[in-house]
């Protein structure tokens, strides 16, 4: 009886403190009645029962919301990117979960991290003003989840976010692949900073994961003329024939007039009509972009 008694005792204090600290966030803008968190949670629809899963698409309601609330949603948005649970939050949040005098109702801190992506990505460079909560939220790394969802919301901002990428490039160094793959599109998105974006991408052209790679090649591109230190790496992976070499071809000829140094590579795949004939097309594509080494290109 006695320990039954402590139970509830505890109980109760689990329950207070968590009442107290939801009053504590801030009120949550509202679309039709709905809070902001019920819009992103419809955002996606569950994914449709098919053999081959289908392309699942946001939905345009939960989209309107999401842009007519705009920037008000930034203060709830910036919560659930900072959301991660401690072990004695975890533990508590069991304990409460165990008695039904008091139905409640958990979102794993990790569901609202990607939640808060979804509305990052509607807002855009409009969540300018959230840039220096995103980039302490990023040092902070409370967890990998809350790190990428942070990263990805910089990425949606985009140029704006310009003051990110001396964290984005710390970053890089993270063991978790699906992060770099993150920090990489997000310094793609926002190219801004070569000096210090353009060597982090370089390195990451040798990453252990095949994304990661892909991705850096992508957004070493984004950064046009400023990224023609790259050319070197970017050419050696073109040379190497591989699917790797597709996104290196693409990312020279957006490099332009700098990448003039790939010419040559460029017209050995061309001729090689054992390649794919999609590899040959960008390969075209990016002579063109390039538009040097006339005597090469068009011999006389």
């Amino acid at each position: 009886m006695k320990r039954r008694i402590l139970l509830i005792a505890l109980l109760l204090a689990v329950l207070g403190g968590m009442a107290w600290l939801m009053s504590s966030w801030p009120r949550e803008p509202v679309y039709q009645g709905k809070p902001l968190t019920y819009w992103l949670e419809r955002y996606y629809p569950p994914a449709p029962k098919t053999p081959s899963g289908g392309l699942v698409f946001p939905d345009p309601e939960a989209v309107e919301a999401i842009r007519h609330i705009g920037t008000n949603a930034i203060p709830t948005l910036l919560r659930m990117t900072r959301a991660h649970d401690s072990t004695l939050k975890r533990k508590l949040i069991a304990l409460a979960q165990k008695q039904h005098f008091v139905p409640i109702r958990f979102t794993a801190p990790w569901d609202q991290n990607s939640r808060a992506r979804f509305g990052f990505s509607e807002l855009g460079s409009a969540a300018s003003n959230a840039v220096p909560a995103l980039i302490e939220i990023l040092d902070s790394n409370f967890s990998p989840s809350s790190q990428e969802s942070a990263a990805s919301a910089l990425g949606f901002i985009g140029p704006a976010a310009r003051q990110a990428v001396p964290s984005l490039v710390r970053t890089l160094a993270s063991t978790n692949g699906f992060n770099r793959f993150t920090f990489v599109i997000a310094l793609g998105s926002i190219h801004a900073e070569p000096q210090l974006a353009v060597p982090a991408l370089i390195k990451s052209l040798s990453d252990p994961q095949t994304g990661v790679r892909e991705t850096a090649a992508e957004a070493l591109g984004q950064f046009g003329a400023d990224a023609g230190p790259a050319v070197p790496a970017l050419v050696e992976i073109y040379d190497r024939n591989t699917a790797e070499s597709f996104h290196a071809a693409t990312a020279l000829g957006l490099i332009g007039p700098a990448a003039k140094s790939a010419v040559p590579s460029l017209l050995r795949g061309l001729a090689n009509t054992n390649l794919d004939p999609e590899f040959r097309r960008l390969s075209v594509l990016s002579l063109g972009r390039i538009h040097a080494e006339p005597e090469l290109v068009v011999p006389r």
